[in-house]
């Protein structure tokens, strides 16, 4: 065989096995991206869920406050209150980790002991809640990857005093709520 043929055929099969890697590279960054893109939508999704779930608990902890003050307790808004928190926990419980369904499960269950049962002697709504909450947070926190927020660093005394000054958020004390 002669250079004049050999050659063009090599320049050929190298172009060949160019092309097949781009593509192969191209095909394979794709799906990454395609991947990702599916996590942050799913991630997205867990946390309206979650969100729409703890505006669904605020109001039927605030219906069994009110119960438990004796400042009225309207069965209506009651049944209302507790429809909307049975069905967003089903929302988490289509998309939700099974710990976090989990968690929500045993939270709502909590509620609708707090909503329609008596709290036990010497117990507020908020304590009692409290037991079933903070795992429930936890898991939601872990669910959204900022587990890392769970725990709240204190500063010492001066730095708190000087932080309660300034003027930018991200530099204020977080409150103690335990």
């Amino acid at each position: 065989m002669s250079w004049s043929i050999v050659g063009p055929l090599v320049g050929v099969a190298i172009g060949t096995v160019g092309t097949l890697t781009a593509q192969f590279m191209a095909m394979h960054t794709n799906s990454a991206l395609s991947r990702a893109s599916h996590r942050l939508t799913l991630r997205a999704d867990r946390r309206d869920a979650i969100y729409a779930f703890l505006d669904a608990a605020q109001v039927a902890d605030e219906v069994a406050d009110l119960k438990h003050l004796g400042k009225g307790f309207d069965e209506n808004q009651a049944r209302e209150a507790m429809h909307q928190t049975w069905f967003r926990y089903k929302c988490i419980e289509v998309i939700g980790s099974a710990e976090l369904r989990s968690r929500a499960l045993a939270y709502t269950f909590r509620m609708n002991e707090s909503v329609w049962g008596d709290l036990p002697t010497g117990q507020t709504v908020w304590t009692f809640m409290k037991e079933h909450r903070e795992p429930f947070l936890e898991a939601a926190r872990v669910e959204l990857d900022a587990s890392d927020l769970s725990v709240v660093r204190r500063r010492p005394w001066p730095f708190r005093r000087a932080l309660a000054t300034s003027t930018t958020s991200r530099d204020r004390p977080v409150p103690d709520l335990s």
